[in-house]
């Protein structure tokens, strides 16, 4: 298994890119991407129960993929790692770096939003 960002890419281009087996049963892994991106709060003001609200659309996002990619690749681990990093121990630290980041929001945004047009900046 190849980690890091290559190893993501890899896995995905050289397993599901382009073939039907994903793209017709990666429905709910989009939506669960849209559903994260529509929970991370739009002020810096972090409540308990968005922080939660949020680690629950997180974990569904993990459940989603893992139920999608093949396990043991580098898709389905990096989902398992980042589902074990959603404990709740480890939310106050994630709460904190919320409210201080404004392009977390975006980046889920662009994840699930639509195809980028060939001459539209990434």
């Amino acid at each position: 298994i190849q980690k890091g960002l290559t190893g993501l890419v890899k896995d995905f281009v050289l397993n599901y890119l382009g073939r039907s087996n994903y793209h017709d049963r990666n429905g709910a892994l989009v939506q669960a991407l849209k559903d994260v991106g529509g929970s991370i709060p739009k002020n810096k003001k972090v409540s308990d129960g968005t922080v939660e609200k949020l680690r629950q659309k997180v974990l569904d996002l993990c459940e989603n993929g893992m139920d999608l990619f093949e396990e043991g690749g580098s898709l389905h681990e990096m989902l398992k790692e980042l589902k074990a990093a959603f404990k709740p121990s480890n939310m106050p630290h994630f709460a904190k770096g919320l409210a201080s980041s404004a392009s977390i929001r975006k980046a889920f945004e662009y994840m699930s939003g639509p195809r980028p047009d060939k001459g539209e900046e990434l």
